[in-house]
């Protein structure tokens, strides 16, 4: 992408973070998912993410859900000490 097109996409992600920022603000969910899901295509364009890669990393956080629905980390924590 071209230095014009790059920052015009940085700018557009930037409005559509407010923009989204706002929507949760006022409680508004789904517009709040519609516009985080806007970001997640834009980002997917701009990093060169496929669909099946997304879709892959997607079914990975699934299988690590606990009972509740929580993402479980992927990694356990070190001890202090």
């Amino acid at each position: 992408m071209s230095n014009t097109m790059d920052d015009g996409i940085a700018r557009l992600l930037e409005r559509l973070k407010d923009e989204l920022a706002v929507a949760r603000q006022y409680g508004l969910d789904n517009t709040a998912r519609l516009l985080a899901m806007a970001i997640l295509d834009v980002q997917t364009v701009v990093h060169a993410i496929s669909d099946d890669e997304l879709r892959s990393l997607s079914e990975m956080i699934d299988r690590q859900r606990d009972g509740r629905g929580n993402v479980l980390p992927l990694r356990p924590k070190r001890a202090k000490g």
